[in-house]
């Protein structure tokens, strides 16, 4: 299976944790031009989904990625960024529609 494959079915399989992660922020008071998602497929099967803030997820994240802060600087309307950690591939960011939930790669 494509790289591509493996994480769209780990995105499809995480869309309602995905879901139930942007609804908590906000009933936290959280501003969706703040929030990144972290979708943890490295430690938890399936998928574990936690809502940060951007600069919170930057600072947490192991072994920084420089295209993470380039991602995380950019304000893209009605999405926020996901942060995707899945077992034995290399770390993705996608962007997630927040009205839709679809997920689109970042690069």
């Amino acid at each position: 299976m494509q790289d591509r494959a493996v994480f769209a079915a780990a995105l499809a399989a995480a869309r309602d944790d995905i879901e139930r992660a942007v609804r908590d922020w906000r009933a936290l008071g959280g501003r969706d031009e703040e929030l990144a998602l972290h979708v943890d497929g490295w430690r938890f099967s399936p998928p574990r989904v936690t809502p940060h803030t951007r600069a919170e997820l930057q600072l947490t994240i192991l072994d920084f990625d420089p295209t993470i802060a380039i991602e995380f600087a950019k304000h893209v309307s009605e999405q926020a960024p996901a942060v995707v950690e899945l077992r034995e591939m290399a770390r993705r960011i996608y962007w997630i529609d927040l009205g839709t939930f679809a997920a689109t790669p970042a690069l």
